[in-house]
């Protein structure tokens, strides 16, 4: 069965068919039930619930605001990585450069657990004021929630972008 599916979606692909997007879509719904997708709902709920003041007409835009973000910030790591192409490997067989990125992930945790803190830069404050609120404030947190569930989806997204 699966492999009649896989045939289909490669005849699709082939073809150059707009239908393609059907199995795309599919594809993207089973990767938000990840679980690793999950501890990103409280603060799409919380931000949205917020931020609509009741009215129904009001969440769906800042919705549609935040999943706009989420998409922008894939679309735009996706065209970097398909500019970049081989060079992007290359870049990873470089042993300082997966250095630095181990380094970065200790620091982050290191930050987790309290062990240091650092002040919040100037320019993310001023979008914690009104500026953080409405629909760009809902375009950021989808570009930030992007970037959250990026490890998990990543693999997914990789492969339809193949």
């Amino acid at each position: 069965m699966i492999e009649s599916i896989l045939n289909a979606v490669e005849q699709l692909n082939a073809s150059g068919s707009i239908l393609i997007l059907f199995p795309v879509f599919a594809v993207g719904v089973v990767a938000s039930f990840l679980p690793c997708t999950y501890p990103v709902l409280p603060l799409t709920i919380g931000y949205i619930g917020n931020q609509s003041e009741g009215k129904t007409w009001r969440a769906f835009l800042l919705s549609l605001a935040l999943v706009i973000g989420l998409a922008a910030v894939y679309a735009v790591v996706g065209i970097a990585l398909a500019l970049a192409g081989s060079q992007f490997g290359a870049l990873w067989a470089n042993g300082f450069v997966v250095y630095v990125i181990a380094t970065f992930f200790v620091l982050m945790a290191l930050f987790l657990l309290d062990v240091f803190t650092f002040q919040t830069p100037a320019f993310l404050q001023r979008l914690q004021g009104d500026h953080g609120k409405g629909y760009l404030g809902a375009f950021l947190t989808g570009g930030v929630s992007g970037l959250v569930v990026g490890p998990c989806t990543g693999p997914v997204v990789g492969v339809v972008m193949g």
